[in-house]
């Protein structure tokens, strides 16, 4: 199955969407300095986050681990958030092939393909730990939180539409706020029953899947 990009599906809200590098006449050097002074920053405002939580970061402390000045950093970024939020540019396209992965489209997936599926988010979860715990303090601290939260469980939903009637119906343009909210709830409960999978060992399996089958 080809893998979906947040680049190339036009139902991805602009939220979700990186900017794009500008033209502006730059040489070849400039470009690669910008692009290292950037990769800097963003590792070291993940190293800050880690450390001292989202909420606990400044900017100086980002800046001092990336060993740049505040100019350096507003050249990149306007904001904490936005640094942030450019953390996530590799993450979100792997997490909607994921959710889009689940079986062919048009079919319901057995407990099998489920169980397979789950394989592939203990696979992207486990390493990127650091960031599902940034994206929930993202979701609670910014006033823009909420909105980049519900962006990305829209996508999340449309996707699993493919397959799931509880999704599709969600999708329509005439469905009633009690169908959008049970497919919101459902969802909200696969990603729960999915991070205990991945970092609760004692978390049950197979009745999970039986479960999310269900």
């Amino acid at each position: 199955m080809a893998e979906t990009t947040i680049l190339d599906d036009p139902q991805v809200p602009p939220l979700l969407v990186p900017p794009q590098p500008r033209s502006g006449g730059r040489t070849e050097l400039q470009q690669r300095q910008k692009q290292t002074s950037r990769e800097k920053l963003l590792a070291a405002a993940r190293e800050a986050f880690a450390v001292g939580s989202y909420a606990g970061a400044a900017i100086d402390d980002i800046v001092k681990r990336a060993g740049v000045n505040r100019s350096t950093f507003y050249r990149h970024f306007d904001s904490k958030f936005a640094a942030a939020k450019a953390l996530f540019e590799q993450f979100w396209p792997r997490l909607f092939a994921q959710y889009g992965s689940l079986a062919p489209a048009g079919s319901l997936p057995t407990d099998e393909e489920i169980d397979r599926w789950i394989d592939g988010f203990l696979a992207l979860y486990h390493p990127n730990r650091p960031l599902l715990d940034i994206s929930v303090q993202i979701g609670i601290l910014e006033p823009e939180g909420s909105q980049w939260e519900n962006a990305i469980r829209q996508q999340n939903i449309r996707l699993l539409g493919r397959n799931i009637p509880a999704f599709r119906a969600a999708q329509a343009e005439d469905a009633s706020p009690d169908v959008r909210i049970r497919a919101w709830l459902l969802l909200m409960q696969v990603e729960l029953c999915l991070f205990q999978l991945a970092f609760n060992p004692d978390t049950d399996r197979p009745a999970t899947v039986r479960v999310l089958g269900e």
